[in-house]
């Protein structure tokens, strides 16, 4: 699993993560369970996850197959008991063959293009993560993420 120092967070990602106690020390460095594991007392658990995936769902953080994986899981979860739109639901397979290592990135990202969204990027994870907040409030996001990277890191 990619490991991150703190300056990292200020420098790439413009965050500033000495608000809270586990981002206090200059010398830290860990990976995204590391971060989606932390707590801070006498923080809004809710404001405090959304925080946390804020700075984890990117590639510097997670492996892309990983990130894409999520994506699926959120937009399936927006979807809930309804049916994905047709026009998404190869794109939808191919993020998920991809994901799982039976589709090219090459395949993935036509197929995602074709259906109508824009280029794929990272910064669309995060964007439908708080899509799915109606569906799947911060902690069960968080949870669901951890139980990925803890699959994906025993792969």
């Amino acid at each position: 699993m990619k490991k991150v120092k703190i300056r990292d967070l200020r420098d790439k990602f413009c965050y500033e993560p000495g608000r809270f106690g586990y981002f206090r020390d200059p010398k830290w460095e860990g990976t995204a369970l590391d971060v989606l594991r932390a707590t801070e007392p006498g923080v809004s658990e809710d404001d405090f996850i959304a925080d946390r995936m804020f700075v984890v769902l990117r590639p510097e953080f997670i492996e892309e197959r990983v990130l894409v994986r999520y994506m699926v899981w959120c937009i399936r979860t927006i979807a809930g008991e309804g049916e994905v739109p047709a026009q998404i639901e190869p794109a939808l397979e191919a993020a998920q063959g991809f994901a799982e290592k039976r589709v090219s990135e090459k395949v993935f990202r036509k197929a995602w293009k074709v259906s109508g969204y824009e280029e794929w990027e990272a910064s669309f994870v995060f964007m439908m993560a708080r899509e799915a907040r109606r569906a799947a409030p911060w902690p069960k996001q968080r949870d669901k993420l951890i139980e990925m990277l803890q699959a994906d890191e025993k792969r």
